[in-house]
């Protein structure tokens, strides 16, 4: 029994420790400020003083009148980007409209880069998509049938996804992939 109780006692401060030095490693690499400059909240720009040395990166350049050199539709509002690092690839998601945000239709597009600067051509990942028949909002006393409005031929949803969709997606996709080539190697 009291080797027993040991093993547990050494069990547990092993993984106190193991806790601490996580927990400490994490509070170092946390970002903090420690000047005295504060922002002016009345500016866009806060009157800060530009950073030295940072330098911003166009990834894609909206373009009605050249679709094919944009994201292939044309649209020229774009906004929502999202920015994430993972397996060496830098994934930006935004949400495009046409014109405007929360004017339908709309979709989220994904580019992806190696470098940081150089960037894949857009990809459509949650496409647009009709209000379906029969579609009740909550609050609303109306049901959705054979919507039209001038311009469309039917009534569009608005997206608001977000990129951490993608990386549940991304990390599952790659769990699936190497269960997939145990499951080879094993036959």
């Amino acid at each position: 029994m009291t080797k027993l109780n040991t093993k547990m006692k050494s069990g547990i401060i092993l993984i106190v420790l193991l806790f601490t030095v996580f927990f400490t490693q994490a509070q170092q690499d946390t970002l903090k400020y420690v000047g005295s400059t504060l922002s002016n909240i009345d500016y866009h720009h806060g009157q800060l003083s530009p950073a030295v040395g940072v330098h911003a990166t166009q990834i894609m350049r909206a373009s009605r009148e050249h679709p094919e050199k944009s994201d292939g539709f044309g649209w020229t509002y774009n906004h929502a980007p999202n920015i994430a690092y993972w397996n060496n690839t830098f994934f930006v998601q935004y949400l495009s409209d046409p014109v405007g945000e929360h004017i339908p239709p709309s979709q989220s597009f994904l580019q992806t880069s190696k470098d940081g600067e150089n960037w894949s051509f857009p990809e459509v990942v949650f496409p647009m998509y009709n209000i379906p028949d029969g579609y009740v909002k909550e609050g609303v006393n109306a049901v959705a049938k054979n919507l039209k409005v001038p311009l469309c031929t039917s009534v569009w949803a608005f997206l608001h996804h977000r990129i951490i969709v993608f990386l549940h997606w991304l990390i599952m996709e790659s769990l699936w992939s190497r269960m997939m080539i145990l499951m080879t190697v094993k036959e």
